[in-house]
């Protein structure tokens, strides 16, 4: 069941972490978002030149001729006051390092429970820091177990036994996007395979961009991205749960009506945080919280509802040390000065009480 009411949350704060006029940012859900001890947060993003000129300058697949993209990373270390940023790509991608074998994989098991990791994954690579992603010396390739593409984001779970379970997305038997896996690495990061799929073959539409935690009963749970193949703005997010560790998956509940990537982070009372943009008028950034691990959902709460035009979202959602969380997404705002289709795409972040 699915509660349909609307509230807002009893705090919020809002903040920018990255803007420039002259620049596309964007999908932290993408990049990574990982959170350490003494509220250090760790946002990464893509972004690229934009001149904001022409409405065509503003579209995804638009590459201007001077270049200048790449990934970044930003940092605080107060909770999500004040940031600083620095690339994460030095002169070719670490993603592409993996694949061309110029990452090499750990010589000896990581202990991938160490409070300072960090597990960035793109396309097939998969890139490991235990230094609160100041370095990423590691690098692995995922096998592609048959599939013709895989394209995964960042997001794990660590089981109680030490195994890291990867959420991932591959290819469709007809070889578009995609359905969501999960691959497993049980030798601490040295080597991974192929271990389950999350859902039934798709056929209209797709199912992609797991995000998930591990609850306390043992239980684990996954939201994924529902779109129709012909509506791009029909997407929603259901959840799928695994009572074997990730072994088989069957479908949980549906979060919400509309609003997709979605992202689940568990909070310290044992509730649920599922955070996801919201793509149709009014736009902006929601959630909701489960207290039956994620069976079902209450009130759709609105952090934002004051976004420009739909391009906005993917956001991820951390737990500060005192109990606030801190949700870091890409936006574009009503208010911006900048009028072509939407305004300036820039890195933000709300603080919020729930």
């Amino acid at each position: 069941m699915v509660c349909l009411d609307v509230v807002r949350p009893r705090r919020a704060e809002h903040v920018v972490i990255y803007r420039d006029d002259r620049q596309f940012a964007a999908w932290p859900f993408n990049v990574g978002v990982w959170k350490y001890r003494g509220d250090e947060i760790v946002v990464g993003y893509a972004r690229r030149r934009c001149e904001y000129a022409e409405p065509w300058q503003v579209n995804h697949g638009y590459a201007p001729p001077e270049g200048g993209g790449g990934l970044y990373l930003a940092r605080s270390t107060d909770g999500g006051v004040t940031w600083k940023e620095r690339r994460f790509t030095e002169t070719i991608d670490l993603a592409q390092r993996a694949q061309a074998g110029r990452l090499a994989a750990p010589q000896a098991p990581l202990d991938l429970r160490h409070p300072d990791l960090a597990i960035f994954h793109s396309g097939d690579a998969v890139i490991l820091s235990l230094d609160r992603a100041r370095s990423f010396p590691h690098g692995v390739r995922l096998p592609y177990a048959g599939h013709e593409k895989v394209m995964g984001r960042p997001d794990y779970v660590i089981r109680p036994d030490g195994a890291c379970v990867l959420f991932s997305t591959v290819s469709t038997t007809t070889g578009v996007e995609g359905r969501p896996v999960c691959y497993i690495s049980r030798n601490g990061g040295q080597s991974w395979e192929f271990f389950s799929y999350m859902s039934e073959e798709p056929r209209q539409h797709m199912v992609i961009m797991p995000s998930g935690v591990w609850l306390d009963s043992g239980r684990m749970i996954a939201a994924v991205r529902v779109q129709m193949q012909r509506h791009a703005f029909s997407f929603w997010s259901l959840v799928y749960a695994s009572d074997d560790g990730g072994r088989t998956w069957g479908l949980l509940s549906r979060v919400n009506d509309l609003g997709a990537p979605c992202h689940l982070l568990l909070l310290d009372d044992g509730r649920v945080a599922a955070t996801y943009g919201y793509r149709s008028c009014p736009f902006g950034i929601r959630a909701r919280l489960s207290e039956d691990g994620g069976a079902t959902w209450g009130a759709e709460i609105v952090l934002r509802d004051d976004g420009k035009s739909w391009d906005l979202g993917y956001p991820k959602t951390v737990q500060l040390d005192g109990g606030d969380l801190f949700t870091a997404y890409y936006f574009n705002a009503a208010e911006d000065p900048v009028s072509v289709d939407g305004g300036v795409r820039h890195i933000a972040g709300t603080r919020w009480t729930p």
